[in-house]
């Protein structure tokens, strides 16, 4: 397929995520590129209510339910809006000046420069728009979105049970992703990819220009060059977008930066818009916690740094002001509150088995601080980020410097601790990496939110240094008797302005070889490349062309037994056949499933098989040899699909490298 077919997939799931967004801020009166950076949030939310509520209410998701939702959503942005024009409440003045058109056309540059990054990485990895990405993650997500197709349920609790098996408890699992992608145009693993593309050329770029407009409102050059800065991370998207296959963990990340720029727009207006600016912030947040639960967890990292200056800044004028017994008493409050939700979350028995989560240290707490300084993903041989982490050291400087954006610097020394805790052996603080499973690379996924803002400010700033030294060396030549023509005294410094961050950012460029090009491919590669699979392919390229022509060859009752961690998921979401095992987990499986895998190879002498497979249905087998996946002995996992004798009971029906699919004949 090529990357031109796919363009549709690309800007439908763009549109669904923007457009319902963006019309709920212009109506409540949100404007500019905050709005643009924390509309997918808004959106997120509406499609994680509307897919519970579609499904409370026995209405089928698909395009009517979502645009309902929509309609519901563009009514709450305009009940706002009226709100806010009875209450004279606005937001103007408080991100400066406005871009002008020559900063506008710098942004649209730089977007797309950021974008070209990450586009030609994920593009040479790849191969092609409708390859299968090929991990744990992947085989769930990509049937799930199918599930949704089929079956019209895209609620959080309990929309993808199907997957899990009739015994399987009806619980929370994060579904907005599921949901969006289902309705995006073209086949399920085109629509999956063009998420990717998506959410790492436009989601992520877009957001931090935002969060940088938002958080260093007097130097609109960082705006600029944020998005750029952003793209060189090797963390996220990469790692986390394409080679852990978690697509909703991903669009969560990607969504914070924006709604990171709206909270800090409202905090910085909360005398005039108060509750206004908290109707708008709440839809957005809600978003990245019904994307991916540990959203949560990630607001809390990186707004308790911003939330505190900005409350102690609040608390400050109020004593110097003489009203100490309000703040006196407004501390009280906030201990007494965090006292009561620790209490509340630590009764959770799901929390508490989530802290408590066991993984093995793929190292020290020193190399954790490490790979997180240097953005070096965990048990990978990427080249170290020094050039960026320069400029992000630099950032540091400046937000301290210029009492600004601070709280960016506290929110990445965190994230970056964070990475330490959970890379390394278990320890006393090593818990608070539980919210992440205690995977290094998730918990890595948050630094590149406050170092891309920071690496830009420490590019700018360098310019603004250059700028002032001009100014002063020009002031000198001017006190020395030696003046300069009115027109020329300010062209050099205002270019230095301009041209040093340019240049910091070309040399990081250049000097990474394209910000770490082969790195992004490769990594990308391991994760659709069969060749290069990190953690073992479950299918060669014939296999895939062998899935993908099982829509046409199969019946439409078709239901196909095969293991899952040999490719036969995948026909679900590939050719919407109907698979016994549409996952690789198996721990809610029936018993008719656990008998299969492990006793089918007896059909022909054990009549308990042949009953379990006219009680299901199973009409084909997907037979192949065990593969390699690792820390999974597969053969051992599923010995009842292997040593299969398909020469009697068992008629061919299509192969391809090795792989066979069979009619059953033996149970009829």
């Amino acid at each position: 397929m090529s990357w031109a077919g796919a363009l549709p997939s690309v800007l439908g799931l763009a549109a669904l995520l923007y457009l319902p967004g963006l019309g709920f801020g212009l109506l409540a009166g949100v404007r500019g590129l905050v709005l643009v950076g924390a509309a997918p949030a808004v959106s997120a939310a509406m499609l994680g209510v509307m897919g519970v509520v579609a499904d409370q209410v026995g209405l089928t998701w698909g395009l009517p339910a979502y645009a309902v939702g929509a309609v519901l959503l563009l009514g709450c942005g305009a009940l706002l809006g009226w709100w806010r024009r009875r209450t004279a409440t606005t937001w103007s003045g408080t991100l400066g000046a406005p871009l002008g058109a020559a900063q506008v056309g710098g942004l649209v540059v730089a977007w797309a420069a950021a974008a070209t990054v990450s586009l030609t990485a994920l593009r040479s990895g790849m191969g092609a728009p409708d390859a299968l990405l090929q991990s744990w993650d992947s085989v769930f997500h990509l049937n799930g979105v199918q599930a949704v197709r089929e079956l019209g349920n895209a609620s959080s609790i309990g929309g993808l049970n199907s997957l899990s098996g009739s015994r399987a408890p009806v619980v929370y699992y994060p579904s907005v992703w599921h949901a969006l992608v289902a309705l995006t145009p073209g086949a399920v693993p085109v629509a999956a990819n063009a998420s990717t593309v998506v959410i790492a050329a436009l989601v992520w770029p877009l957001g931090l220009a935002a969060l940088a407009r938002a958080a260093v409102p007097r130097l609109s050059l960082v705006t600029l060059a944020a998005p750029v800065v952003g793209a060189s991370f090797v963390a996220f998207p990469t790692v986390l977008l394409t080679t852990s296959g978690q697509w909703p963990n991903s669009l969560s990340v990607a969504l914070l930066p924006g709604v990171l720029a709206l909270v800090t727009l409202v905090l910085r207006s909360w005398r005039d818009t108060r509750v206004s600016g908290l109707v708008v912030v709440l839809p957005a947040l809600a978003g990245v916690v019904l994307v991916h639960a540990s959203g949560a967890f990630a607001l809390v990292v990186l707004l308790v740094p911003l939330v505190v200056a900005r409350a102690g800044s609040g608390a400050l004028a109020l004593w110097r002001a003489g009203h100490r017994w309000w703040v006196v008493g407004g501390c009280v409050l906030v201990v007494v509150a965090a006292a009561g939700v620790v209490e509340m979350l630590s009764g959770s028995a799901v929390l508490r088995t989530t802290l408590a989560y066991r993984r093995a240290p793929t190292g020290s707490v020193v190399d954790g601080l490490r790979d997180g300084l240097l953005d070096v993903p965990a048990l990978s041989a990427v080249t170290p980020g020094v050039a960026v982490l320069v400029l992000v050291l630099l950032g540091c400087v400046a937000a301290v410097v210029r009492r600004e954006a601070g709280w960016l610097v506290v929110a990445w020394v965190s994230c970056v601790g964070l990475v330490g805790l959970a890379t390394g052996p278990e320890n006393d603080l090593r818990w608070l990496t539980g919210f992440w499973y205690k995977s290094s690379p998730r918990v890595a996924a948050l630094v590149p939110v406050a170092a891309s803002v920071l690496g830009a400010l420490g590019a700018v700033w360098a310019g603004h240094l250059a700028e002032r030294v001009a100014r002063w060396a020009l002031a000198r030549r001017s006190a020395g008797g030696r003046h300069e023509s009115p027109r020329r005294s300010p062209v050099l410094p205002a270019a230095l302005a301009v041209c040093v961050p340019v240049v910091l950012l070309g040399a990081a460029w250049a000097g990474t070889e394209g910000f770490r090009h082969d790195d992004r491919a490769f990594r990308t590669a391991q994760a659709y490349d069969p060749d290069l699979i990190r953690y073992g392919a479950m299918v060669g390229a014939q296999e895939v062309g062998l899935l993908e022509s099982l829509g046409d060859v199969l019946p439409d009752d078709a239901v196909l037994l095969g293991d899952p961690f040999n490719g036969a998921a995948f026909a679900y979401a590939v050719s919407d056949v109907d698979v016994v095992f549409p996952q690789l987990g198996a721990a809610f499986a029936d018993p008719d499933q656990q008998y299969l895998e492990q006793h089918f190879r007896d059909i022909l002498s054990d009549p308990q098989v042949c009953q379990y497979v006219r009680e299901r249905g199973i009409t084909h087998f997907y037979a192949d040899e065990p593969g390699w996946i690792e820390g999974t002995d597969v053969a051992a996992r599923w010995p009842g699909l292997y040593g299969v004798d398909v020469t009697e009971g068992f008629e061919l029906v299509a192969s391809a490298g090795g792989t066979g699919v069979y009619e059953i004949t033996a149970c009829r």
